[in-house]
């Protein structure tokens, strides 16, 4: 299922007028992903027909970027990734606190006491 918007329909949008007003801010690995995903899956990387030889049906399939930046192309790894990560998480309740000491000199700085270390531990309880 295509979504309503891909990052390619915004860079056909706006991707021009955006290269222009920031032409010298762009480098050359910004502007190659930029076309490389606005080229994805499009007649401009070639296609290759699958026709059905029972009923004579065909669909065209267009060639990707496969480029590492590229939602479309890397968005099922990227998926198939975090399933395996998530699969490897605990089912534990997480509880992360960061305690700051105001010094004397204004400045906050984490400060790994024993002191802290026994209010944190009062407070969890």
């Amino acid at each position: 299922m295509r979504p309503d918007f891909e990052v390619a329909d915004i860079f056909h949008r706006h991707g021009e007028a955006y290269r222009q007003a920031n032409a010298g801010h762009l480098d050359r690995c910004q502007l190659r992903v930029m076309a490389a995903i606005e080229a994805c899956r499009t007649a401009a990387l070639g296609a290759h027909v699958a026709r059905c030889r029972e009923c004579g049906h065909s669909e065209i399939a267009y060639c990707s970027c496969r480029d590492r930046h590229c939602p479309k192309c890397q968005g099922t790894a990227a998926r198939a990734w975090l399933e395996v990560r998530q699969a490897d998480l605990l089912e534990v309740e997480l509880c992360s606190v960061a305690i700051y000491v105001l010094f004397n000199d204004g400045v906050r700085r984490w400060r790994p006491s024993r002191l802290v270390g026994r209010a944190h531990k009062r407070s969890l309880q």
